[in-house]
C-alpha cells in the first residue's frame, strides 16, 4: 500500500507525444535558422570582398523585405527623428525633408499645395532675371558660424510670427536651409507645456475600427 499511495497519475501518453513534437519541431527549425544565419554571413562576406559596404547591404535587404505598413512606420519614425533633431538644434546641414514638414505644417487644400509646389519651382528653375535680396549659396566651406546663426534667428523669428515651416527662403544644398529649419522648430517646440502635435506619432485606427462593424 505504501508503494502505491506514492505512484503519481501518469500523464496521457498521446498529450506527451504532441508535446514532444512541438519542441522538436521547434528545435529543428532553430537548426534550420542558424545555417541561413551561416549563409548570410557568407553572402555579407563575399559582398565585402567585393568593395561592397555591407551595412548599407544589408540595409537594402530590409528595404526590399518591408511591406506598405514597414514602409509607412519607417518613413513615420525617420520624420518624427527629424523633427526632434531640427528642435534640437541637431540638423548638422541637412534641411527638413518633406514628411517632417508635414508633421508641422500639414497641407490641406489641394490649391494650396499646388501654390507651393510652383513657389518651390520658382525657386529651384535659377532663372537669373528675378532680383531678390538673397544672396548666392556660398560654398559650405565658405559659410561662417555667423551667418548660420543668423539663418536659425531668421527661422525662430519667422515661427512666432506665424509663418509656415515651408516659408524656408534658402534653397536646397544652401547650409543656411537647414539652420532655418532649426530656428523655426526650436521656436514651435518650446512654447507652452504642452508636447506639440508634431512630436507625437500619429494614432492608427483600431484594428475593429477597420472592419465592417458586423460584431454583435
Amino acid at each position: 500500500m505504501g508503494n502505491t499511495s506514492r505512484r503519481r497519475a501518469q500523464p496521457n501518453s498521446s498529450a506527451v507525444d504532441m508535446l514532444r513534437s512541438f519542441a522538436e519541431r521547434i528545435v529543428r527549425l532553430r537548426e534550420e535558422i542558424k545555417v541561413f544565419q551561416a549563409d548570410i554571413k557568407d553572402i555579407r562576406n563575399e559582398a565585402g570582398a567585393q568593395g561592397y559596404d555591407k551595412k548599407a547591404l544589408m540595409l537594402v535587404v530590409a528595404r526590399m523585405m518591408e511591406d506598405n505598413s514597414d514602409r509607412v512606420t519607417r518613413e513615420e519614425t525617420a520624420a518624427l527623428a527629424d523633427v526632434y533633431l531640427a528642435s534640437l538644434g541637431m540638423l548638422d546641414g541637412t534641411p527638413l525633408g518633406d514628411a517632417a514638414r508635414r508633421r508641422f505644417d500639414p497641407i490641406d487644400d489641394p490649391l494650396d499645395s499646388a501654390e507651393e509646389s510652383e513657389e518651390n519651382a520658382d525657386r529651384s528653375d535659377g532663372n537669373s532675371d528675378v532680383t531678390s535680396d538673397e544672396e548666392p549659396s556660398p560654398p559650405s566651406g565658405a559659410m561662417s558660424e555667423e551667418t548660420i546663426a543668423a539663418a536659425r534667428e531668421e527661422g525662430s523669428t519667422a515661427a512666432e510670427a506665424g509663418e509656415r515651416v515651408f516659408a524656408n527662403p534658402y534653397v536646397a544644398g544652401d547650409p543656411r536651409r537647414a539652420a532655418w529649419d532649426e530656428g523655426w522648430c526650436v521656436r514651435k517646440g518650446s512654447d507652452g507645456m504642452e508636447i506639440p502635435d508634431a512630436f507625437r506619432r500619429k494614432k492608427r485606427p483600431a484594428a475593429d475600427d477597420a472592419g465592417d462593424g458586423a460584431s454583435a
